[in-house]
């Protein structure tokens, strides 16, 4: 079973290597069990809200975009268990 979800881990981290690593870092930072779907939702609404409509820079797009892709990663992530995340980091690492 655990390499079932390893092989849904590797297939996560072969889309977007960087945007796994960024989802590993940002659940690690926060805590795994303190990371839930409401914090997700309420970040990625005050990062729409951040964002300036009226003027809005390409920049300023790409960092609103990548938050949202990092948050719904972690979110993706924080769907398998701690114990599974943990072997599949010892296993293979996180990082490129």
């Amino acid at each position: 079973m655990t390499h079932d979800k390893f092989h849904e881990l590797d297939e996560m981290r072969e889309k977007d290597e960087k945007l796994f690593e960024a989802a590993v870092d940002l659940l690690f930072s926060i805590g795994f069990d303190n990371f839930t779907e409401e914090m997700a939702a309420e970040a990625m609404h005050e990062a729409k809200e951040d964002f300036d409509v009226s003027n809005p820079s390409v920049d300023d797009m790409l960092t609103l975009v990548a938050k949202m892709l990092v948050l719904g990663a972690a979110s993706e992530l924080r769907s398998f268990s701690l114990t599974v995340l943990l072997d599949y980091i010892a296993e293979k690492g996180w990082r490129a």
